[in-house]
């Protein structure tokens, strides 16, 4: 007999990791569009974009991928709770994402990113709960 009830829990609060995440990704979005010309300044200049036309594409590029992660935060929080392994690995895929991108980005454009450091602290969390502790099978006789 395998004890679901704390890996549930888990699972659950796994959930809600990647539904903050969505929102986080949907806020960064929104300051994104709110600061746009600020946005487009601060990225003028850089490696990424050495022109002020190559600054809009990243910006807009920036956008799309903000937009994309929180739908598929969304798609992973709905599906992680039910245990579905394919939304693990996707769900996986994405913090993993989230946690190398948030870092690169802090020493690529670190005037630019304060709340980043946030975001990857939340993807941290959702990735130690969502692998961190195992469901272990109760020994024979023990029940509830």
């Amino acid at each position: 007999m395998v004890d679901i009830t704390r890996s549930s829990a888990l699972l659950r609060w796994t959930g809600w990791c990647l539904y903050a995440l969505a929102a986080f990704q949907a806020l960064i979005a929104v300051l994104l569009l709110l600061n746009w010309q600020d946005t487009v300044s601060g990225f003028t200049g850089r490696a990424l974009a050495p022109t002020r036309a190559a600054a809009e594409g990243a910006a807009a590029g920036s956008l799309g991928v903000h937009v994309l992660l929180a739908a598929l935060y969304v798609l992973a929080a709905v599906k992680v709770p039910a245990d579905r392994r394919w939304a693990r690995v996707v769900a996986t895929v994405l913090l993993a994402y989230n946690v190398i991108g948030g870092i690169v980005t802090l020493f690529t454009i670190p005037g630019e990113t304060p709340l980043n450091p946030a975001g990857v602290v939340l993807a941290l969390a959702a990735l130690i709960l969502l692998w961190g502790p195992r469901r272990r099978p109760r020994p024979p006789g023990l029940s509830r």
